[in-house]
C-alpha cells in the first residue's frame, strides 16, 4: 500500500493535474487506486470508477479533520494506491495529507519567481519529519523546461534543495501536455472516467516518463524505510 501525495507548489492547478495523471496511469496498469480531492466537493467513490471534478474550495467543503482521517483510513484498507491532491486544502488539511504520504511530491516552476510556497511546503515537511520515528519521503518535481531557470533563481533553488536534503525528479512535467493528455480521457468535463479499459489514447512519452519516475521514486523510498535508510539525498540532478 502506497500514498502518493501532490502539494501545492503555488504554480497553477499542476498539482492537480500531476495527481490525476498518476491515478490515471496507475490505473490504466492494473493497479487498484483511489484519488483523492481535497479541493473536490465530491469524495471518490469505488477504485476505477467515476469521480467528479473539482466544484469547491476546501474552505468551502469545511471537510474536518475527523472526517478527512476516517476517508484516508478507509480508502487506504481498500485500495492499493491512494492518490492525494492536497492544492487550495487548508494548512491543517496538507499538515494530515502529508503525514500519511509515502512520498510527498512537490512541484517547482523554474521561471517562477516566488517560490516562497515551495519553501513553506518544505518546512512544514520538516517539522512533521521531526515527529515521526522515521522521515517523510519527499522530493520537488520540475514543470516545464528547466533550461528557462535565471541565474540568480537557479542559484536560490539549488541553494535551498540541498540545504534541505532534497532530490528532484530526471523528468520534467509538461503541465499543457499532461492537461491535454487528461482532457482527450474525458468523455465530459463535469464527470471523468479514469479507468476506461477500451480507451484508444495513450500516454505520451514524456507523460510516461514522468510517471515511471515518480513510481521508481516511492518504490526506492520504500525499500530504503524496510532498511531503515533516508533514500532523498542532496541532489540537485534535474537542472544543469
Amino acid at each position: 500500500m502506497a500514498v502518493i501525495c501532490f502539494a501545492d507548489g503555488g504554480v497553477g492547478r499542476v498539482g492537480r493535474i500531476a495527481a490525476n495523471l498518476v491515478a490515471t496511469q496507475l490505473i490504466s496498469k492494473g493497479e487498484s487506486t483511489a484519488l483523492y480531492d481535497c479541493w473536490g466537493q465530491g469524495h471518490p467513490g469505488e477504485a476505477n470508477a467515476v469521480f467528479k471534478e473539482p466544484m469547491g474550495s476546501a474552505s468551502q467543503r469545511q471537510l474536518s479533520s475527523r472526517q478527512f482521517i476516517d476517508d484516508l483510513r478507509r480508502l487506504r484498507a481498500l485500495h492499493h494506491h491512494l492518490v492525494v491532491d492536497v492544492s487550495d486544502a487548508t494548512d491543517q488539511t496538507t499538515a494530515l495529507a502529508f503525514s500519511f504520504a509515502d512520498l510527498t511530491l512537490i512541484p517547482l516552476r523554474p521561471s517562477s519567481v516566488d517560490i516562497s510556497l515551495v519553501t513553506k511546503t518544505i518546512e512544514l515537511l520538516e517539522i512533521l519529519s521531526n515527529h515521526r520515528r522515521r522521515s517523510l519521503h519527499r522530493a520537488v518535481f520540475l514543470v516545464d523546461d528547466p533550461a528557462t531557470l535565471g541565474p540568480s533563481t537557479h542559484l536560490q533553488i539549488s541553494g535551498l534543495l540541498i540545504r534541505r536534503g532534497l532530490k528532484t525528479l530526471p523528468v520534467c512535467l509538461n503541465d499543457q501536455s499532461a492537461a491535454d493528455h487528461l482532457a482527450s480521457r474525458h468523455r465530459d468535463r463535469a464527470l471523468m472516467d479514469i479507468a476506461d479499459p477500451e480507451s484508444t489514447v495513450t500516454a505520451q512519452p514524456d507523460i510516461n516518463a514522468f510517471v515511471d519516475c515518480v513510481l521508481e521514486c516511492l518504490f526506492e523510498n520504500n525499500a530504503g524505510a524496510k532498511r531503515n535508510e533516508m533514500i532523498v539525498s542532496g541532489d540537485y540532478n534535474s537542472v544543469s
